[in-house]
């Protein structure tokens, strides 16, 4: 499975988000963190909904749903946590053949109790 990033976005026209993201990816890169080809792939994988304004990624595929949230803090986003219809007919358009790992869990509930988890700071 891979993790859907969410990327919120600051500014109408999202350039802040976007130049943030550079930014990063770059700095992961000279930091031996993450390879040139892996920072490339996660910017070619961005998309934007231009109804909430906000970037969103896939990763390289994880095993766990704990992978996946440690790479999306490090790569500065959160586990997508989708909150409206629109928005999930979105990201299965945008993504409609990829398991993806969402903001959501039931850790610390009763087995398939699921909470989100995840979303802005």
């Amino acid at each position: 499975m891979h993790a859907l990033l969410l990327h919120s976005s600051m500014m109408p026209n999202g350039r802040l988000v976007l130049n943030h993201l550079v930014f990063l990816t770059c700095f992961l890169v000279v930091s031996g963190i993450i390879s040139l080809e892996l920072c490339l792939t996660m910017l070619a994988n961005l998309s934007r909904w231009s109804t909430n304004g906000h970037f969103y990624q896939v990763t390289d595929a994880t095993k766990t749903w704990t992978d996946a949230r440690d790479t999306s803090l490090v790569i500065g986003g959160y586990l997508a946590t989708i909150t409206s219809a629109e928005e999930n007919t979105f990201v299965r358009n945008v993504y409609p053949s990829v398991e993806l790992w969402l903001g959501g869990s039931d850790y610390g509930y009763a087995a398939k109790d699921f909470h989100w988890v995840d979303g802005p700071v």
